[in-house]
């Protein structure tokens, strides 16, 4: 995986983020921004995943690039947790979960993967989820 093609050394590690927006080449990868380190104040935060409420459910949206999601050296999920500090990945049918992924959701190559979670898998505290992106 090659998430900036033009970018040498540590600006094209996978961890890496050379425009300081806080997003790692990784994530910025999966969701279809562009890390640019000749441009350090670029922002790709508009592209990060969103949380709604609908019913007793959370519903966890995200984009993943058809390049990402083709991409054989990536693990690419949703994980949830109800202490920050155990992560669960979330499955299709595995605890009432759903996750519905419409081809070209967001636009031509970027999918829309939405990840429903009910609200009781925190049980009384809080539900965090959060995108995960491994390189294998």
């Amino acid at each position: 995986m090659c998430p900036l093609p033009s970018a040498t050394g540590a600006d094209a590690a996978f961890n890496a983020d050379p425009d300081h927006d806080g997003l790692s080449n990784g994530i910025e990868f999966v969701v279809g921004g562009q890390p640019n380190p000749a441009n350090p104040d670029s922002n790709s935060s508009a592209l990060l995943p969103t949380l709604a409420r609908s019913g007793s459910n959370v519903v966890f949206t995200f984009r993943r690039t058809a390049v990402a999601a083709s991409d054989s050296g990536l693990i690419i999920s949703a994980e949830y947790s109800s202490n920050l500090s155990s992560w669960t990945v979330a499955q299709d049918t595995v605890n009432d979960v759903s996750i519905v992924t419409t081809t070209d959701g967001f636009g031509a190559g970027v999918d829309k993967v939405e990840v429903t979670l009910p609200s009781s898998l925190a049980g009384t505290g809080p539900l965090f989820v959060r995108l995960q992106v491994t390189q294998q």
